[in-house]
């Protein structure tokens, strides 16, 4: 039978809330709660960088999952992208503590799933609802919870309204709560309004990681993976239609052929163009753990004349690190090629462990399928 086993034990760090930055500093945050479905992101992020501003997100794991191309944009250009639990609770409900803490793992893996970075070690609670407990549990983990100052935006009241309650309170290290979501539509007409005013008062607008430094507090970084364990050769089918590919002619086909594929479009954009891609594929590539890709484990799935998958490998210690891989249909079920493939060529190398940082909930939820042990790993930063 699978199962998954979770490491997470951090030490306790002190005061774990954030409710305004150093009054010494002439320095501001402009916050944004939930993520919007249906009125368009630039909204706000061109009402921020008409001023030269920088703001903070607070995101669902939800709307991550769902947008994780926005939560890329958001980052490339300059913005702060931190997390606002996975399912929008009040988590001041919460009475468990395992659950509590489950809700921010399920957030962090989004985050860390949509952009492909370590997620930051502090978010905002939905509607600001919380309990004592809920602080011990977070200065446990090294987590901050970040407050501040109610636009009363979430109201859905008018650009007018919302710079009237804002601009007056305008002060060195304030934390400025606004939200953006399909009801706050009024925010991003105020936004020039109240940056003009904090420019009278000689404020910057800084994001939250900035405040938490500036106080020395410098905020973590909690990054996941998934470890596989190898399971003994069994009645699972072998794998199909894998081939190398890490020849200079093979690769450049891959990257021809993979360049409009969907599973592929994190990687893709981080190159810029299509001759980036190639480019992308020309070399080895770095993991997120510092390890090179070998070129001996890139690897494509063939079949009807077009290549339907690729993954780039590397082996460390025990473990074949799956550094990249994608595939041409978007479904979870192609996923049982690549850990077939994974588990044999596992057991070629003498490796015990399959790991990787991505697509690691579906991955599991492959390996439940197929019987095999998983565990999560949590590795945190400064």
């Amino acid at each position: 039978m699978s199962r998954s086993v979770f490491h997470a034990v951090q030490p306790d760090t002190g005061r774990a809330t954030l409710d305004a930055g150093r009054a010494d500093v002439p320095a501001f945050a402009l916050t944004f709660d939930d993520g919007p479905d249906l009125v368009p992101i630039e909204r706000w992020l061109k009402a921020l960088e008409d001023k030269g501003a920088r703001g903070t997100f607070f995101f669902t794991g939800e709307w991550l999952d769902r947008h994780p191309r926005l939560a890329r944009r958001i980052i490339a250009r300059g913005h702060e992208l931190a997390h606002h639990s996975y399912h929008h609770r009040r988590m001041g409900e919460i009475e468990d503590q395992a659950l509590f803490l489950e809700e921010i793992r399920l957030a962090e893996i989004a985050y860390q799933e949509a952009t492909g970075r370590p997620a930051p070690a502090f978010f905002r609670f939905p509607y600001l609802h919380y309990r004592e407990r809920n602080l011990q549990w977070l200065s446990g983990i090294g987590y901050v919870a970040v407050g501040g100052f109610d636009s009363g935006d979430w109201a859905g009241i008018d650009a007018e309204s919302i710079a009237a309650n804002v601009a007056p309170a305008l002060e060195s290290g304030i934390v400025v709560v606004h939200h953006c979501n399909d009801i706050a539509r009024g925010t991003p007409g105020a936004l020039p309004v109240i940056l003009d005013a904090a420019a009278e008062r000689g404020l910057k607008a800084v994001v939250v990681s900035d405040m938490l430094r500036a106080l020395g507090r410098h905020p973590g970084y909690r990054s996941w993976r998934l470890s596989i364990t190898v399971p003994a050769d069994g009645p699972d089918l072998p794998p199909e239609d894998w081939r190398p590919a890490g020849a200079p002619e093979e690769a450049r086909r891959v990257a021809d052929e993979s360049y409009g594929w969907f599973t592929a479009a994190a990687a893709r954009e981080a190159s810029g163009s299509r001759a980036g891609w190639r480019k992308y594929f020309a070399e080895p590539i770095i993991g997120p753990d510092g390890i090179a890709e070998d070129r001996t484990l890139l690897y494509g799935r063939y079949f009807a004349d077009k290549y339907w998958g690729y993954v780039r490998a590397a082996v460390k210690d025990d473990a074949l690190h799956l550094i990249d891989f994608a595939f041409r249909e978007a479904q979870a079920d192609t996923l049982i090629y690549l850990l077939r493939w994974s588990a044999e060529t596992a057991r070629e190398r003498g490796c015990a462990r399959i790991e990787t940082r991505r697509d690691m909930r579906r991955l599991e939820r492959m390996c439940r399928h197929l019987g095999w042990r998983t565990e999560w790993i949590l590795e945190t930063s400064n």
